[in-house]
């Protein structure tokens, strides 16, 4: 009974302990707020909470816009759902939750546990079917789980995109396998097929990572399934012509037919192509820490990489990540016939992640633990799977046992690690106050940051410190037009109205077109007693936006004072 503990654990066991264990971990969680961009797609945005909106899930009005205020550029979330790329099946289960919860974190939350630990579960069902193996897959599972690299996508609702892609996407690979078993010319084959291709469009429209799909089901058949040349050239046609045409109809609808117009200009880190090299060098070496050693790991920003990430001509992170690079390729490609499981393992990584690694497309933000949420299977099939196959026979012997006892005390050992790291890392997502406390911290150079984080210090009632960390966003930033105008309100709470003034005129330099600016200033005029200013600002306004509602509504007041 022992032996078979380590050996081959029962099914309904293993599926027991990755529900409860992950709840376990993840339980403190759910008591977290809304952060990050929960509030530009969820609490401040009303495309969700009407049921009329549903059918602009499939045309250009689902998309919102970038303005810019200064030099910053910020999501109009005022149109569309807030979501700038194409991605349909986040916003469906946004209109779920809301349906249920309304605005109560707690459910979106659960929502976000509950399909993190579906995903767990297909994790284990798949690596289950290529080790063979229930006591391997656990593992391999429950370090999914439990990584704290996962922290980020589950942690904050607005990254559920991740979520979804894993559970489309894994499921699509499932259904596959299913029909690659399955006799031909038996019913459930053709089921099984078509239940695939529909998971890899729900995957698609979920986020573009997806698109990595059709080499993943290639490098099964070449590395698990071991087909050959001839065979693969017979697959194009007999199976993987349907994942090609919905690969194509989304490229065509992703970037032609919904592209967004308004969004930004896509831009290399760095600004340019041979840049982006170097900095994905630098983020492939933290991305392998992170794995690795689950320490490290902190929430990223769209910020441009700093100088020092980009020397003149290469660096030691480019070599050695190059280096890396190209032994994990070449080992998998020489022992792919030995140690099939291995090779898929890591080629898994580097195709995966390839999407998002700004070398195929530009994404603007350069790096994020939520990016690995994907990639990070293949480490968790091949720690456990390189541990026993190398440290121990089969055989369930006394001799075998012991070794599986040793390397499975190894492995809990690490995994209480991650899952203790994942448990504390869920603190950061308490608030956004908490959260943009620790970005401005890693940030200090950032004026955003600081811009957000006294946002979120005035909304607080800390209204010194947002005046603190508002004029830290200034001096790092002269362009933040939101920090000017948000001291000029603080000042004209406090009846300081002629530094209320000198700060909304400096926000109108700072961006003559943001009419937000204007309209307090013209306010502040008219509470300081200078109403003949206010109403010469107003018609200002009107002559930039003839349907502006407030200076349409403090003319109209005016005159009606006048009378």
């Amino acid at each position: 009974m022992i032996a078979g503990l380590f050996t081959n654990p029962p099914l309904k066991l293993c599926l027991f302990l990755i529900v409860i264990i992950t709840a376990a971990v993840y339980a403190n969680s759910l008591g977290n707020s809304f952060v990050w961009d929960d509030y530009s797609v969820i609490v401040d945005n009303g495309f969700i909470k009407s049921r009329g909106n549903l059918p602009l899930l499939f045309s250009r009005e689902y998309l919102s816009s970038f303005v810019k205020r200064g030099c910053c550029y910020y999501v109009d979330y005022s149109r569309g759902s807030g979501e700038l790329s194409y991605r349909p099946m986040v916003t469906l289960s946004y209109f779920i939750d809301y349906r249920f919860w309304e605005l109560n974190p707690l459910g979106y939350h659960l929502t976000n546990l509950f399909l993190h630990i579906a995903n767990a579960i297909l994790a284990f069902i798949f690596l289950r079917i290529l080790t063979r193996s229930n006591l391997i897959a656990l593992w391999g599972a429950l370090f999914f789980a439990l990584h704290p690299v996962n922290s980020e996508a589950v942690g904050v609702v607005s990254f559920r995109d991740d979520l979804l892609l894993f559970l489309f996407y894994l499921s699509s690979l499932l259904f596959y396998i299913r029909f690659d078993d399955a006799r031909p010319g038996q019913i459930k084959r053709q089921i099984f097929y078509a239940l695939s291709l529909g998971c890899f469009a729900l995957a698609l429209f979920s986020k573009e990572m997806a698109l990595s799909l059709p080499g993943i089901l290639l490098l099964y058949d070449c590395l698990v399934k071991k087909t050959g040349l001839r065979r693969i050239i017979v697959y194009i046609k007999a199976r993987y012509l349907g994942y090609l045409a919905i690969f194509l109809s989304y490229i065509w609808v992703r970037f032609i037919l919904l592209a967004n117009p308004a969004g930004l200009p896509p831009e290399y880190p760095g600004g340019s192509f041979y840049s982006a090299i170097l900095v994905m060098a630098r983020v492939f070496l933290l991305y392998l820490q992170w794995i690795l050693l689950g320490v490290g790991i902190y929430p990223t920003i769209n910020d441009n990489p700093a100088r020092s990430w980009l020397p003149a001509y290469f660096s030691w992170q480019l070599l050695v990540a190059v280096f890396l690079c190209l032994s994990a390729w070449l080992f998998a490609w020489r022992k792919r016939n030995l140690v099939p499981v291995v090779s898929f393992s890591l080629l898994w990584f580097f195709l995966t992640i390839f999407p998002v690694s700004n070398l195929a497309y530009p994404l603007g933000i350069y790096m994020a633990s939520r990016y690995l949420y994907l990639p990070i299977l293949g480490f968790c099939l091949l720690l456990p799977y390189l541990l026993y196959r190398c440290g121990g026979s089969s055989k369930a012997s006394s001799h075998s046992v012991l070794i599986k006892r040793q390397i499975s005390l190894l492995l809990l050992v690490l995994l209480l690690f991650y899952a203790t790291r994942t448990f504390l890392g869920n603190a950061l997502w308490k608030s956004n106050l908490v959260l943009w406390q620790k970005i401005s911290s890693r940030y200090p150079q950032n004026g955003q940051a600081h811009k957000i984080l006294g946002d979120n210090l005035r909304n607080s009632g800390a209204t010194k410190r947002a005046i603190y960390e508002y004029k830290q966003a200034i001096s790092l930033n002269p362009g933040l037009v939101d920090a000017y105008n948000q001291l000029g309100v603080i000042s004209g709470d406090n009846r300081d109205y002629r530094q209320a003034i000198i700060y909304f005129k400096q926000a109108v330099l700072a961006d003559p077109g943001y009419l937000c600016s204007y309209n307090n200033l013209a306010v502040t005029y008219a509470r300081s007693g200078d109403l003949q200013k206010a109403e010469k600002i107003w018609k200002k306004m009107l002559f930039f936006d003839p349907k502006n509602k407030d200076a349409r509504g403090n003319l109209r007041k005016l005159k009606q004072l006048g009378k």
